[in-house]
């Protein structure tokens, strides 16, 4: 097949398959849903692993199931070693709430979190005006009627009874509450300005 063919099948085949809501909904990988929420339950891609090369290329994801408020791209993790997954990689999450970029770098001692020139460490429960990071064994009661955006960064939570790994997310403007067991979870909040 010509490449021209194929990306115009492709693209056509993937309009087609995300103009059906359910259609579209039901191939979100990870999706679960849950009575009171707003969107539901998501997940995200796993980290892409990097070796030391200096190649280094934010590229957005395209999932349907996040807000207009809100883009975020593609994980990064960068081993310690240069060549092999390990327990203390450098791991970057980068969103853009309203067009402001916020990306959020950690490993298995600490997060950073660098907002425009600022770069900051962040304590066990930051919060800053759109968005607020869940660190280790602690647990929080969102509001309801306020939207936000819970991603499961590191190990687990439970949010409103119901298990979250890594890389799974939830949408909801309903009374949340999310719990930490784990002394190495992470969990990113967001809200919109």
């Amino acid at each position: 097949m010509e490449r021209r063919s194929f990306l115009k099948w492709s693209t056509t085949a993937l309009a087609g398959g995300m103009s059906l809501p359910s259609l579209g909904s039901s191939l979100l990988p990870g999706a679960k849903t849950a009575p009171g929420l707003v969107e539901g339950f998501y997940q995200l891609p796993a980290a892409k692993g990097h070796v030391r090369h200096g190649l280094f290329n934010l590229q957005k994801l395209n999932q349907p199931a996040l807000p207009k408020w809100l883009e975020v791209f593609e994980q990064h993790r960068f081993f310690k070693d240069g060549i092999s997954e390990s327990g203390s990689d450098f791991k970057t999450f980068t969103c853009a709430i309203e067009g402001e970029m916020i990306t959020l770098g950690y490993d298995d001692q600490q997060v950073f979190i660098i907002q425009g020139e600022e770069v900051i460490e962040a304590s066990d429960s930051n919060r800053a005006k759109n968005f607020q990071i869940l660190r280790g064994a602690s647990s929080i009661e969102l509001e309801d009627g306020k939207e936000s955006v819970i991603i499961v960064l590191e190990g687990k939570a439970v949010i409103n009874d119901e298990r979250f790994a890594s890389g799974e997310f939830l949408v909801s403007d309903q009374r949340v509450r999310l719990t930490q067991q784990e002394t190495h979870s992470l969990s990113v909040i967001l809200y919109p300005s």
